[in-house]
């Protein structure tokens, strides 16, 4: 059953993950927020009539594919019935799935910087390699190799500035993103991974 502290865990745990799963079935980033938002709205109203949930990962799964075939019916599109059953190793492999779609994004953005600092960024934050090792692998000091490590994420940094309109919330936290019309980059790494 969930409990009154557990509601913000839901939404940090799992709104990133439903959001990736409701833009790969909408195509669209306003539908895809907007059925994760019904979700977190139906998971608080469960809440509140303290509805017994048993397996909250397949529980949230389950109303958002409820939500979106809701939006295609509403739409007059047809759907096609999916499973009411889902297991964790199905919830899993969705998510590992927008995991690796997240990831072959980033690898992408970040193979964008010249390879002087690519390649340490990519072995650190996506490899998850010890800044020590890249220090033994480029032969430099492990001083240096955190440098250019830092310097990377500088340059992806400016680089998401510079091709993204970036919208926070207002405690000052990331909240959406979209590719600015000049960034034909990031447009074709976008097109590679629909």
């Amino acid at each position: 059953m969930i409990k009154c502290c557990d509601i913000i865990k839901v939404v940090e745990d799992f709104y990133q993950a439903l959001y990736l799963y409701a833009f790969k079935q909408l195509r669209d980033e306003h539908l895809a927020k907007d059925a994760v938002q019904e979700v977190m709205y139906r998971i608080s109203r469960a809440h509140q009539t303290n509805t017994e949930i048993n397996n909250l990962r397949a529980w949230l799964y389950q109303t958002l594919r409820h939500v979106i075939a809701d939006h295609y019916r509403q739409q007059g599109k047809s759907i096609v019935e999916f499973s009411v059953d889902l297991n964790d190793s199905e919830i899993e492999k969705s998510q590992e799935a927008s995991t690796s779609i997240l990831i072959d994004g980033m690898r992408s953005i970040i193979q964008l910087l010249p390879s002087r600092y690519a390649d340490p960024l990519l072995w650190s934050d996506i490899e998850g390699i010890p800044q020590k090792k890249i220090a033994e692998k480029l032969d430099i000091s492990l001083s240096a190799a955190k440098m250019r490590v830092q310097r990377a994420r500088e340059k992806l940094y400016n680089l998401f500035i510079e091709c993204c309109d970036i919208v926070y919330d207002k405690n000052g936290a990331f909240a959406t993103c979209s590719i600015k019309e000049h960034c034909q980059p990031f447009r074709d790494i976008e097109n590679c991974l629909k």
